[in-house]
Formats: C-alpha cells, structure tokens, sequence
C-alpha cells in the first residue's frame, strides 16, 4: 500500500496550512501593536529532517516566527496580554503560562497548530518572540517547499522553494 500523499494534493494542503500560520502570525502582530512592533522573520514550510537526510522536502512542518526587541518589561507584557486575549477570542486553548522575574511565556493550541508567544532574554536585551507551528507531515518526493510572501527570505533563490524563480 502507497503511503506517500499525491503531489498535487500535498502542496495544495501545505499552502492551505501556509495560509493558517500566516493569518494566525500577522493577528498576533496585529494584537500587539501598541506595545511593540514585532516583526515577521520567518513565514515558512521547512523540514523535520536532520540535515544529513536526503530529500528534505518528504518531511515538512510550517513555522511563523516574528519577534522585537523589549523597549521595556511593561511593554513586553502588555502585548502578550494583547496576544492571549487575541488568541483566546479566536478559539485558541490556553494551555499554560509560565511568569517568574525574568520571564514569560504563553502556550497555545487550536487543533494541530502550536503557539507560543514569550520574552527571551538575551546578551544585550531581552526580545519578545512569538512562534506558530504545525505537526511535521509526509510529502511525496516531488513536493517544492514553500514560503509566504511575509517570509524574511520570500524570493530568495533556493533549492528547495519555489518562489525565487
């Protein structure tokens, strides 16, 4: 029995996905606006295999990234608080939330889809980052990666995307 999906429907159902995190990304950016400006870095299908793997693109999931630099902890909170009630009024499941004196963290699911929106700190300052994802799922060997038009790197020639040509 042949367990590889058929070409054309793969890549017309990871577009359909593509299109979930694109809209669920730029809402949360939305959200969060008067509190920061986050900005999209990544909009894309990308493998779920090791680098050593051959034919990458049989093995995809979709990840949205956005993030902005924390002018200050009260801002930083403010919008992850737009980004909870936002989330929250879409049907998204508050599934935890983790607050100590460096850090917070929201975690959310709607279906397959992953959201987490948090401060990380880092070496010079902290940054608020907001990640949404999906499962990892087979494609067939034929399949072309994708990227929104929102991806940082949309138009950039690649072996695996399509949409530098």
């Amino acid at each position: 029995m042949n367990t590889t999906p058929d070409p054309a429907q793969a890549s017309s159902a990871s577009a359909a996905l593509g299109q979930d995190i694109g809209t669920v990304l730029t809402g949360l950016v939305e959200s969060s606006r008067d509190a920061v400006e986050l900005e999209i870095r990544k909009a894309r299908e990308q493998t779920c295999l090791r680098p050593e793997e051959k034919d990458p693109q049989t093995n995809t999931a979709w990840i949205g990234l956005a993030e902005a630099p924390v002018a200050s902890r009260t801002a930083a909170n403010r919008a992850l608080d737009r980004m909870d009630q936002h989330l929250l009024a879409d049907s998204w499941e508050k599934k935890n939330e983790v607050t100590d004196e460096s850090t917070r963290a929201l975690y959310f699911r709607k279906g397959d889809l992953g959201a987490t929106a948090k401060i990380v700190e880092g070496a010079s300052r902290p940054t608020l980052e907001v990640i949404v994802t999906s499962p990892c799922a087979e494609q067939p060997v034929e399949h072309r990666m994708q990227r929104l038009e929102i991806d940082a790197d949309y138009g950039k020639n690649s072996k695996y995307y399509d949409d530098g040509k």
